[in-house]
């Protein structure tokens, strides 16, 4: 039986994020390097339950201590022999005929790079910057990258079973503002996510323009604002600042919790309880987490920001969690400093020398061409923009399943009714949105897991996905058991359990509000859906994975001619296999 991982060698094969060669595996915090990245969930709980860290030295701890903790649990438990790193997966195939998949990469270790090239493989790959003219030093040398591996011959592997562990953000991108992808500005600029090594000292006394006030922005501003001359930060759609705790763990704790392995269970379980019962309701709830939450969000604006008309620009119109929460006790701080600037003005375009804005709030929808324009010019433009826009991203990997069925159109519950005049395809985009089963399992597609899918709880994505393993896992001695050849999900069964996704979250402050964020997905009659988070707890999302409804999957046996996954037996059914029956999800 052999697997493909979008991640993972050998019988388990990395085919998707995998061009990192010097980390041990694809995770935010390993190509993330901005000053002041750190986790916004406590550190005990964003890591692996079966790899605790009794030594994190604060609850939320700063990439360094991220990246240290994964390497090493990358070796204490000996995986980096089953990843093969600089492997860049172009498609996915299942063959129909074969009953496997066809996993088509190119193998970049045996490429050989111009002498003196410092540039890693992944990063030339995955460069937003790259292809913008002028924006970089490297970009001579990440296209010469790019012109080699596109070079390299496709090699093929077969493999039974496919997991995807890609990131459905994908790469990060520019915005579309006119300039900004041509290259008009002549200064210096780069991307967040790209953080150059020398990104503060290029700062330093300059007039600095930051597009982007989410995440990345909350902690790149306390970091840049103090070494620029002048920060110009534009600001569109404001997000809840809640504060941060994040002092020093003391040390009696810390020798108490790596020497006391009960007492460190039960404090883990008990932040687990704690921090879970915060979000979710008040995410999905309008009781006292909730006016908590949005009262602590509240203080921490007013605390800081003393002048009102920006208190107002900076407080949402909508309830707290219907866009990303921020958390941090820095932000505001910086932001009010003299030497920082929040531009509402909405950006006309990007210029030679910086940025042309008109005099119109940047939130409103519709555009005011009569509005006046103003030229501010700069030294350095960072675009701390995310994954979330998709000006110049590399185009995800194809996957293809049954039929020859797309997955970014299944994925997206996209149906293609034919063609249009012009060749391409007529696309019925009512039902649009993310559509899929447990553990990232789409109709039409075998033998196929994507763990970590949407939705999932609001909380650690790291747990999400041990919960999706764990439901992985389950459905492959399902079918060892039985001797399958093949399983996924009925479309019906992923369309009654999303119906129900849909409307509880409706119910939820988590929906409210028609301004545009990474959870909403809006289709083109004005209706939108929310199916990233499930609208529930921790413990349900646990509790509905626990046992699988074995008649929402379409399966096929092996035949007679096909060596079976185990030595034949008649399957014995216990009690446990029919225990889905009693469990229903609460509307």
């Amino acid at each position: 039986m052999d697997f493909a991982s979008t991640s993972a060698s050998a019988k388990v094969v990395p085919i998707a994020d995998s061009q990192n060669s010097s980390s041990p595996c694809s995770h935010p915090k390993v190509e993330n390097t901005y000053p002041g990245l750190s986790c916004d969930v406590p550190a005990h709980l964003y890591s692996f339950s079966w790899a605790v860290n009794p030594k994190w030295s604060r609850p939320y701890v700063p990439q360094p201590e991220l990246l240290s903790y994964i390497i090493s649990v990358a070796e204490t438990f000996a995986l980096r022999p089953l990843f093969t790193f600089n492997v860049k997966v172009t498609r996915c195939e299942w063959d129909d005929e074969r009953s496997v998949w066809k996993v088509y990469y190119k193998d970049m270790n045996s490429l050989k790079l111009p002498a003196g090239t410092t540039v890693p493989i992944w990063r030339a790959l995955t460069d937003p910057m790259r292809d913008v003219p002028g924006a970089t030093t490297e970009a001579d040398e990440e296209k010469a990258i790019v012109k080699l591996v596109s070079e390299l011959p496709d090699t093929v592997a077969e493999f039974d079973f496919l997991i995807n562990t890609t990131r459905f953000t994908g790469s990060p991108g520019l915005p579309r503002i006119p300039g900004a992808l041509e290259g008009a500005f002549k200064g210096d600029q780069f991307h967040s996510m790209r953080w150059p090594v020398d990104g503060l000292e290029r700062v330093k006394g300059k007039k600095v323009a930051m597009i982007g006030c989410a995440a990345a922005a909350a902690q790149l501003v306390p970091q840049v604002q103090p070494l620029a001359g002048h920060l110009d930060l534009y600001h569109r759609t404001p997000n809840h600042f809640m504060h941060r705790p994040n002092d020093l763990y003391p040390a009696d704790l810390k020798e108490k919790l790596a020497t006391d392995p009960l007492f460190f269970k039960l404090w883990r379980e008990d932040l687990g309880r704690r921090f879970n019962k915060n979000w979710e309701e008040t995410g999905f709830l309008e009781g006292e987490e909730h006016k908590w939450s949005t009262e602590d969000a509240k203080q921490n604006l007013y605390e800081n920001i003393k002048d009102p008309k920006l208190r107002e620009a900076l407080w949402p119109d909508f309830p707290i969690w219907c866009r990303r929460v921020c958390f941090h006790n820095d932000f505001y701080p910086a932001i009010a400093q003299p030497n920082c600037t929040v531009v509402l003005d909405r950006i006309v375009k990007i210029n030679e020398t910086g940025i042309v804005t008109a005099a119109q709030n940047s939130r409103e929808e519709k555009i005011d061409e009569s509005a006046p324009q103003s030229q501010h010019d700069y030294d350095v433009i960072i675009y701390a923009t995310g994954w979330a826009v998709d000006g110049n991203k590399e185009p995800l990997v194809t996957f293809t399943g049954r039929k020859g069925v797309n997955l970014q159109l299944k994925g997206a519950n996209i149906q293609v009714l034919g063609l249009n005049e012009d060749g391409t395809p007529k696309l019925d985009l009512s039902k649009l949105g993310p559509f899929n089963y447990f553990s990232g399992m789409v109709d039409e597609f075998p033998n196929y897991f994507a763990p970590g899918s949407t939705p999932f709880p609001l909380g650690s994505v790291i747990a999400a996905m041990e919960i999706d393993l764990d439901y992985m896992i389950k459905i492959l001695k399902y079918m060892l058991r039985r001797n399958l050849k093949t399983i996924y999900p009925k479309h019906a069964a992923i369309e009654r359990f999303l119906d129900v996704v849909d409307e509880r979250a409706k119910k939820t402050p988590y929906y409210r509000g028609t301004h545009h964020t990474y959870h909403k997905v809006f289709r083109p009659d004005g209706t939108y859906v929310t199916r990233i988070h499930f609208p529930g707890s921790a413990l349900e999302f646990l509790q509905l994975h626990q046992f699988p409804v074995w008649e929402d999957f379409e399966i096929e046996k092996r035949t007679a001619d096909q060596a079976p996954w185990v030595v034949p037996s008649e399957p014995i059914d216990t009690p446990w296999d029919n225990v889905h029956k009693a469990i229903h999800i609460v509307r």
